[in-house]
């Protein structure tokens, strides 16, 4: 039971990268987001979104115990959670074109990384509640951040 709650609070290893492993996991989960999306639609998405994050707050403090180290950088499961609501807020108003995808994606990477407020209210949770909740909470703003770039430029890009 060990080991599976390590695959998925990794994502699927994605956490176990050398470099940059949230940035990783975030650009792989966006690169699946983008597949689904394109293949199966917004529904598709919503429901990798949702599965996603259920595991995440399922594994996330779990390892965190197991690893006696506060959010260790292994677990990314909360990077993928947080790029999809990201995504799927843009793709719901607007066509899934790959440079909304991309604003998506920096402006998630943005917001995780600075743990502008509030999101560092987020992190100082414990367990696996603050794990997920401070990246879905930047994935939330960067889809704002986002929508708001894409009505501003005054076209769908």
């Amino acid at each position: 039971m060990k080991g599976i709650k390590y695959f998925f609070a990794t994502f699927f290893y994605c956490g176990y990268f050398p470099l940059a492993p949230g940035t990783f996991a975030s650009l792989i989960t966006g690169i699946l987001g983008y597949v689904v999306l394109s293949l199966f639609g917004i529904y598709a998405l919503t429901i990798f979104f949702l599965v996603v994050t259920a595991l995440g707050f399922a594994v996330s403090g779990d390892v965190e115990k197991y690893e006696s180290k506060k959010d260790p950088s292994i677990v990314v499961i909360d990077e993928a959670s947080g790029i999809l609501i990201s995504m799927l807020m843009v793709s719901f108003f607007f066509k899934s074109h790959m440079l909304n995808l991309i604003l998506s994606f920096v402006f998630f990477r943005l917001y995780d990384i600075t743990k502008l407020y509030p999101v560092n209210k987020m992190e100082k949770m414990k367990g696996g509640n603050g794990i997920m909740l401070d990246d879905i909470l930047a994935g939330i703003m960067a889809g704002l951040t986002s929508l708001a770039i894409i009505l501003l430029s005054g076209e769908i890009i």
